[in-house]
């Protein structure tokens, strides 16, 4: 009887101890790989992003930009892989940039109350001082500036239509989670099919 209370015990103290083996190799993988190669300050935050720029670029010709966003709890880095932009860029002769979300884990901010730390449009002016940071540094085509963003980063995507719509060309969305309009209303209506 006494050996079975052993196990008993000593079954729920190995499985707790391997769950936090396994999040403690979580989070040294998670910070070994996300990489990140310029930041900025925007809104009293510094913001991080991971630029890709082709060899081909040209600085006399205008260039144009991919905008990749992360989806929930991903970071620049793993966005990079798993979206390939950087293989195309490398044939299409464009830049791409990773932005990196806020918070642990990294998110970005599709809802909130305006002024909160949650308002969506620190994030808005986060992407917008990154465009204005990326023109200062390269050969940017204004007219050629498009947003692309996976889950939560989609939901980012659809918000930057609305609110920098004469900045970017184009978005597209995988899993797009779209934020409701009655919970932020100041982020207005999509301008039309993109």
């Amino acid at each position: 009887m006494k050996k079975w209370i052993k196990w008993v015990i000593r079954i729920p103290l190995v499985l707790l101890g391997l769950m936090a083996s396994l999040a403690l190799i979580a989070a040294v993988a998670y910070l070994l790989s996300n990489r990140t190669n310029g930041s900025i300050i925007s809104s009293g935050e510094k913001r991080s992003y991971l630029l890709f720029v082709p060899k081909t670029y040209d600085p006399a010709t205008p260039t144009p930009l991919v905008i990749s966003i992360h989806g929930y709890a991903e970071w620049p880095a793993h966005q990079m892989q798993i979206s390939h932009w950087n293989d195309l860029a490398k044939q299409y002769g464009f830049i791409v940039v990773y932005p990196s979300g806020t918070q642990f884990p990294l998110r970005w901010r599709t809802r909130g109350e305006p002024g909160s730390d949650t308002d969506p449009m620190l994030d808005v002016t986060f992407i917008s001082d990154l465009i204005d940071q990326l023109e200062s540094e390269y050969n940017l085509d204004p007219a050629r500036i498009y947003i692309n963003g996976l889950s939560n980063g989609g939901g980012m995507s659809f918000v930057l239509s609305c609110k920098l719509s004469e900045r970017i060309a184009a978005i597209g969305t995988v899993s797009g989670a779209r934020p409701p309009f009655s919970v932020h209303p100041r982020l207005g209506r999509f301008p039309g099919p993109a």
